[in-house]
């Protein structure tokens, strides 16, 4: 699935923007995860499990185009590397958040999961546009665009 989501992101991102197109994935990925949750493991669920795949992967790419964007140029690497970090530990932790919360309930994580990318969804939604805005140099610029 990364290679349609990887084929997909290009034009999205250059017709809708970076932040209507990563809203997009990420409710795309919730809806998934969601139904997948109440769904039977039949065919449907291949589908479900299919379409979270790829949209998370579309959305993991345009946020990383997105965040690039979006901080200033004086605390861009700063920025990154925190915004890098934190996608790590949230890989790291995955495994054990499914194995511990499945002994509770199969459907459970699922849940979680997709509950968290509708919550990024609505975080994204205070995030500035940056399809072709000029990048910000300074944190005072960026202060006083409003945009923060």
């Amino acid at each position: 699935m990364e290679l349609p989501s990887s084929t997909l992101t290009i034009p999205m991102v250059q017709k809708m923007g970076r932040k209507l197109s990563s809203i997009l994935c990420f409710l795309a990925t919730a809806g998934a995860l969601l139904a997948l949750g109440v769904t039977s493991l039949g065919w449907l669920g291949m589908v479900f499990t299919m379409a979270g795949k790829m949209s998370i992967t579309a959305a993991y790419q345009i946020i990383y185009l997105y965040a690039s964007e979006v901080f200033p140029t004086e605390v861009r690497q700063r920025g990154m590397g925190t915004a890098t970090m934190a996608a790590k530990v949230g890989s790291v932790a995955a495994p054990f958040l499914v194995e511990t919360l499945s002994s509770i309930g199969p459907w459970l994580p699922l849940v979680i999961f997709g509950g968290v990318s509708l919550i990024a969804a609505g975080v994204t939604l205070r995030l500035p546009e940056t399809r072709g805005a000029a990048l910000k140099d300074t944190v005072a610029d960026l202060e006083t665009s409003g945009n923060c």
